[in-house]
């Protein structure tokens, strides 16, 4: 392994391991969580210089910030769904995921609830669109069906 792959793994692993030890920290309100995060990620972004890690890092880090401001109001949350959204979802499995999060968020807000119509019909079609094991492409669509359940649809 040449040192450059070495820093790399170390780099990921000690990332991974910091989000972890957020994730664990309870009690905390959410504007210091959020704080953490964005802390998290500009540490790491200032050692990482391959685009593609420096992507993921982003992204692994707007995934965190949805799932802190799942029980804030609609804008908030919407916020966070968005910046995810920009950044683009590494695999179906994390849309999937984004698109329940959004329908729970989302619930006695009929803006809102469009909103997660949308993103859940968009879904679906990049599933279909996806060459995946079938098994796989059926456990995401159950998870879409959870989300449209949830929007009460």
């Amino acid at each position: 392994m040449t040192a450059r792959a070495k820093f790399r793994t170390l780099t990921e692993m000690a990332f991974a391991s910091a989000r972890d030890l957020l994730l664990l920290q309870p009690g905390k309100n959410f504007g210091t969580r959020v704080v953490a995060y964005e802390s998290l990620k500009w540490r790491y972004l200032r050692k990482i210089q391959s685009p593609a890690l420096r992507l993921e890092v982003r992204r692994r880090i707007a995934e965190d910030l949805v799932r802190e401001a799942a029980d804030q109001p609609w804008p908030i949350f919407w916020f966070y769904l968005r910046r995810l959204q920009r950044l683009g979802f590494s695999m179906p499995h994390v849309e999937a995921w984004a698109c329940v999060m959004g329908s729970k968020a989302a619930r006695r807000n009929p803006d809102a609830t469009r909103i997660v119509e949308r993103m859940i019909a968009r879904a679906e079609q990049r599933l279909q669109g996806v060459s995946a094991h079938r098994r796989y492409k059926l456990e995401q669509q159950s998870v879409l069906q959870r989300a449209r359940l949830n929007l009460g649809r």
